[in-house]
């Protein structure tokens, strides 16, 4: 458990360090509803296809 809690510990200040890098906590929101929307599209058109 202590082991598990540390390596977190380590880890999680570097993925916000990397967020707060790519942009805004806003510009992230919005790319990750395009990746939903567009993988949303995507099945549409398959079922249309098919």
């Amino acid at each position: 458990m202590d082991m598990v809690q540390v390596s977190n510990v380590k880890i999680i200040p570097c993925f916000h360090e990397e967020i707060l890098k790519m942009g805004t906590s806003s510009e992230i929101l919005i790319f990750r509803s395009a990746v939903m929307w567009l993988s949303i599209f995507k099945t549409i058109r398959l079922l249309y296809l098919i």
